[in-house]
């Protein structure tokens, strides 16, 4: 007799075990239905408001945010920053970008293209982090820095773009005048 209940007893827990693996899968599939964007915008022009300075303005193809989270995702993604007297300072574009609203740090990737026009500056990289409160720049990628004088390429830059403080790890390259 014990061996004939036994035997629902282990249909039982079968049934159970697949009812939890498929509960989970649909917890994955909902979260994945929950993590939407609360707003899609294309052709999308934005302006990341700067703390006592000029705000940037972002022009993207796509550009997705969260406002709980304060998280943008853009795609083919141009930056300008104005000068007070209405002139260019700071431009830039990617091909992907994670911009943190809060924080107004950048996460560009993907021919990640950065010029400061009153210094004569620009930086290319796949990929490069753009703290744009703090004005620095950092970059584990391999990076090209033009400047007026010179050119250096190399890896592990770590750039303050106020000092033009700039620390390359590893250079692999350069010219400069002197």
């Amino acid at each position: 007799m014990r061996k004939v209940l036994l035997v629902p007893a282990i249909i039982t827990a079968m049934l159970l075990s697949s009812c939890i693996l498929e509960d989970q899968e649909y917890a994955v599939r909902r979260s994945e239905e929950i993590e939407r964007a609360d707003i899609v915008l294309t052709n999308a022009l934005y302006t990341l408001g700067q703390e006592n300075e000029e705000p940037i303005r972002l022009e993207s193809d796509s550009l997705s945010y969260w406002i709980d989270s304060e998280r943008i995702e853009a795609e083919n993604i141009r930056f300008t920053q104005m000068n007070e007297d209405g002139s260019p300072a700071v431009r830039g574009m990617a091909d992907r970008a994670l911009i943190d609203s809060g924080s107004k740090i950048m996460n560009l990737s993907g021919n990640v293209f950065l010029e400061s026009i009153d210094d004569n500056l620009s930086i290319r990289s796949q990929y490069l982090i753009f703290d744009t409160e703090r004005d620095t720049v950092n970059s584990e990628d391999e990076v090209s820095v033009s400047f007026d004088g010179g050119i250096i390429k190399g890896c592990n830059l770590s750039a303050d773009l106020v000092r033009l403080d700039f620390d390359i790890g590893k250079i692999t390259s350069g010219e400069v005048e002197i």
